[in-house]
């Protein structure tokens, strides 16, 4: 009997962004199911290099939105512009913290999809091989740049920022505070 084998890329998604759904529209186009794995963020210590990096990028003062507010953004998004594959949207532990634990919220059969944008995205394919995971290395680097990073810069700048995120989900980032939460103005305590 033939399974189907479930692509599953993660994230932290803080905020989505229009970066992370050109992202996700083109690991769309490779026909797999996906299922977009929105970390729940802390800085607890992880194992290797992985655990390192996902440590300093799970730093309370970088990740204010919980995993409930970014899968809503999420799902805003792609119920404005479904795509063609079968989605769904959910909360994981951090891979790196306890993979066993992380694992058993994906599918069985599965694919780890990484993208090509940067060096951390090169620690995260030696940590997955490492743990025997088949990793699919998707090609985003001719995409229009968008990151987390450069949104916070530009709402402490008191830049225009709305065209960074999609539009389905400027709305409700306004409502729960994103900006002032992402610049550190309001810093409203998220339960994960």
């Amino acid at each position: 009997m033939f399974r189907t084998t479930y692509a599953v890329w993660a994230g932290r998604f803080q905020p989505f962004h229009l970066g992370h759904f050109r992202t996700i529209r083109r690991m769309a186009r490779l026909g797999r199911p996906l299922t977009i794995a929105v970390i729940a963020t802390s800085a607890a210590s992880g194992r290797g290099a992985y655990g390192r990096r996902a440590a300093e990028a799970g730093a309370a003062c970088r990740n204010p939105l919980t995993v409930w507010e970014r899968m809503e953004m999420i799902r805003l998004a792609l119920s404005a512009e479904p795509l063609p594959v079968e989605l769904r949207v959910i909360g994981v532990p951090r891979p790196d913290v306890d993979w066993h634990l992380t694992a058993s919220f994906y599918p069985s059969a599965r694919v780890i999809y990484l993208t090509d944008r940067d060096e951390f995205e090169s620690v995260k394919l030696r940590h997955y091989t490492s743990l025997g995971e088949d990793v699919v290395v998707v090609g985003v680097k001719d995409l229009p740049t968008v990151s987390a990073s450069e949104v916070r810069a530009r709402i402490r700048a008191g830049a225009e920022w709305q065209s960074m995120l999609h539009p389905a989900t400027v709305d409700y980032f306004k409502e729960i505070h994103g900006p002032e939460r992402l610049t550190g103005t309001n810093r409203s305590p998220g339960i994960e």
